[in-house]
């Protein structure tokens, strides 16, 4: 086949692009590599759209009444089709790097992962393979990856992950080179960490409507390795600031960057290698030995790399003062970094229970929400108390000038709280640290605009400093939603047509359950009024459908979404005398959650923009705000 042929061809010239550009040499080639990844992709999709199931790949994972649109997602459907879709993005993500003309070894690192991949696709994991039957129909896509949200969350998480290679290459430069260019390797890193952002935020979306049980993030193992190298980005994001402003931390932003390129790997080897079930994980042990093999590479190379230019990291600035905006960002990383190990060691336990002890060991939500509450509480209100804090020493009036208003505001949210019955510890806490944070954020940008006169001004000139504000505002409104969540409640409702149920101020009318035909499914739909003052609000329709060759009925739920709470209804059986089971989940500021999202977007697109004038605003803005006098800073 075509697309067979083209992954054949690509993997020498991705091998002698590697050597040319290993060598220093001006080549071309790496644009033929994508052109023929492209191609590749261009066949395996057309197989899908004409319905080729005579490709074990195909078969697999599309029939006749698959939605033409998840056809066209059939690309990265499975296993084989997820590693290609990763190549091409890889390919396409050096060609766009070349264009920039980047030191060669840049070029030769790319390249190298880019061969890694189509060997692995080539040798054990050929989406192009035939079944040497010529069945009618394929097996079908798992009806629970039949989503809107599943059509963009894994490209961009895919794509994220891809991108965390081009920083990793331009560390190797720097290491070979001994000139180090942290301006490009933040500029990718904040690219890979706001689409990784983007992907886990649909991811979560996804969760919440597909999967009926009311949540957004179950810590399943796939969702802990698509946020792992989130961890390391957002440490390197901070961490970053001290070497440009301090020249400190040089070796340990190295360091970062390397591990977040080693952990979108080691995600990928979870996900693909079978070690770990999900719903949206795949099995092929060989393939992960494939990772294993080029995980150990990554290693030893990047170890002994660190170990032969050792020298490139003598003489760093080191921490004088913990009560400075240094040492705000050192606590900032040791949080992000135990969350990260956290976040690991619960995800990789069962795995290693099973294989050292005989026997599976369950870690659950309980476990990671008992780690993750204290750091997120920390975490939360040092997005308040680091921009305040000034460079290398504590300065005079400090706390009075920068926190004892928000502080004082904070006390009181958490005592109004209180009075309105929230009694848990991280919901307080919440409570507290949002308002402390929403306060300094608050004060910074009217400090900041009455230097300025302007707002539009302030994010033109200095676009990372408040983008970076806009960021800590979606956090604060993320932590509210999460801490809402703490109040979810459930119910169970067994109701016969026309019964009125009144719980937590909404009243529920079953009205009818009617038979549905799909293309690919049948099943039946409910019909519910759902009255809030006795009055109309929505009409729910949750489902349950049988899909062809699925062994069991799968749900779709239906839900009224408001601002301060979410009417989430699943429907669980419908009997045979027309009553219905119904399974409630009332889901308070969960919008929050949504909502932050979307705002920590906007922020890090803010952020990304290319400041108007050269001039360092943020010493300015430092040194009028009294915060970094000059020769602090030099």
């Amino acid at each position: 086949m075509i697309g067979e042929l083209a992954l054949i061809f690509a993997m020498p010239v991705a091998i002698y692009s590697f050597a040319a550009s290993l060598f220093g040499a001006k080549n071309r080639s790496v644009h033929f590599v994508t052109i023929l990844v492209a191609l590749a992709s261009v066949m395996l999709t057309f197989a899908f759209v004409t319905d080729r199931f005579d490709i074990d790949y195909v078969y697999q994972y599309s029939n006749v009444g698959l939605p033409l649109v998840y056809k066209l997602a059939g690309i990265w459907a499975g296993l084989e089709g997820s590693l290609l879709f990763w190549a091409l993005l890889l390919a396409i993500c050096a060609s766009i790097v070349s264009k920039a003309k980047p030191p060669a070894i840049v070029n030769a690192v790319l390249q190298a992962i880019v061969i890694f991949f189509l060997v692995m696709i080539v040798f054990q994991a050929d989406p192009f393979t035939l079944s040497g039957a010529h069945p009618a129909d394929g097996h079908g896509l798992n009806p629970l990856l039949q989503n809107f949200y599943m059509l963009i969350h894994p490209p961009a998480i895919y794509l994220g992950y891809v991108i965390f290679a081009v920083p990793f290459a331009y560390v190797v430069a720097g290491l070979v080179s001994g000139e180090m260019d942290f301006t490009k390797i933040r500029n990718w890193t904040i690219v890979a960490w706001l689409l990784l952002t983007f992907g886990n935020l649909l991811g979560a979306m996804w969760a919440y409507v597909e999967l009926g049980w009311g949540g957004f993030w179950a810590w399943d193992p796939v969702e802990n390795a698509g946020i792992l190298p989130w961890f390391t980005a957002c440490a390197f994001l901070h961490s970053v600031i001290i070497h440009e402003s301090r020249k400190m931390l040089k070796l340990w932003n190295v360091v970062l960057v390397i591990l977040s390129f080693w952990l979108t790997i080691f995600g990928t080897f979870i996900t693909r290698s079978g070690i770990i079930q999900s719903v949206h994980s795949f099995s092929d042990m060989t393939i992960g030995l494939y990772f294993i093999v080029f995980l150990s590479i990554v290693t030893i190379f990047s170890v002994a790399m660190l170990i032969w230019k050792r020298d490139l990291f003598k003489g760093q600035k080191v921490l004088k003062n913990i009560f400075s905006r240094e040492g705000a960002f050192y606590i900032n990383n040791f949080l992000f970094v135990l969350a990260l190990v956290g976040i690991l060691c619960g995800t990789l336990l069962p795995l290693f229970a099973e294989w050292f002890m005989g026997h599976k060991a369950e870690v659950g939500a309980p476990f990671f929400n008992r780690i993750m509450a204290p750091v997120g509480i920390a975490l939360l209100f040092l997005t308040g108390i680091g921009p305040q804090m000034s460079w290398v020493k504590i300065r005079a009036g400090l706390f009075r000038k920068e926190f004892l208003l928000p502080l004082a505001l904070a006390a009181a949210a958490a005592c109004v709280a209180y009075l309105y019955g929230i009694r848990l510890w991280f919901p307080l806490c919440v409570a507290a640290g949002a308002i402390f944070v929403l306060a300094t954020i608050a004060a910074e940008f009217i400090r900041s605009a009455r230097i300025e006169k302007s707002f539009y001004e302030l994010f033109r000139m200095a676009p990372k400093r408040f983008g970076g504000l806009i960021v800590h505002l979606g956090i604060v409104l993320l932590f509210i939603g999460i801490a809402g969540s703490a109040y979810k409640t459930e119910y169970t409702l067994k109701m016969v047509k026309g019964e009125k149920n009144a719980i937590e101020g909404y009243e529920f009318i079953y009205n009818s359950a009617d038979w549905k035909d799909k293309i690919d499914a049948e099943g039946v739909a409910t019909d519910v009024t759902l009255l809030k003052d006795r009055r109309a609000i929505a009409t729910l329709n949750p489902a349950l459908y049988m899909y062809k060759n699925q062994p069991r009925p799968f749900g779709q739920i239906d839900l009224h979404v408001g601002l301060l709470k979410d009417v989430y209804l699943a429907l669980e059986n419908v009997a045979d005398d027309g009553s219905a089971e119904f399974e409630l989940t009332m889901n308070p500021l969960i919008s929050f959650v949504w909502l932050g999202g979307i705002v920590m977007l906007l922020g890090t697109v803010v952020a990304i923009f290319p400041a108007k004038t050269k001039e360092d605003i943020e010493v300015v803005l430092d040194e009028r705000l009294g915060r970094a006098p000059k020769e602090e800073i030099a």
